[in-house]
């Protein structure tokens, strides 16, 4: 992760790239085949709209845009990959207290 500034908010993007193996799928007793590889990566940034030092007070807006080429087969009931684009968007706030206590 890397730190910079744009137009006066501090941003940090990233990219996550998920991988795994997914096995012993079953429904209704019956067995699905292992999938594994990788699944869609993911390109992620966290946007401070808040970034105050003094009051400790830091708002971050993270959106999360999940790209489709991971492991993926229409005939496959197990898949690593979805096969389909998403965003989603989170925020978190931050703010400290005293003596190394805050609330989140």
């Amino acid at each position: 992760m890397h730190y910079f500034d744009i137009g006066g908010f501090t941003v940090a993007p990233q990219v996550l790239i998920p991988a795994g193996t997914l096995y012993n799928g079953r429904l209704g007793g019956a067995p699905f085949d292992a999938a594994a590889g990788l699944g869609d990566p993911i390109l992620a940034t966290t946007i401070w709209v808040v970034n105050n030092k003094a009051t400790q007070t830091y708002i971050g807006i993270m959106p999360y845009l999940f790209l489709p080429i991971g492991q993926y087969s229409a005939g496959e009931v197990l898949n690593l990959g979805e096969n389909r684009w998403k965003l989603d968007m989170q925020a978190g706030w931050y703010q400290g207290l005293a003596s190394g206590f805050a609330f989140s």
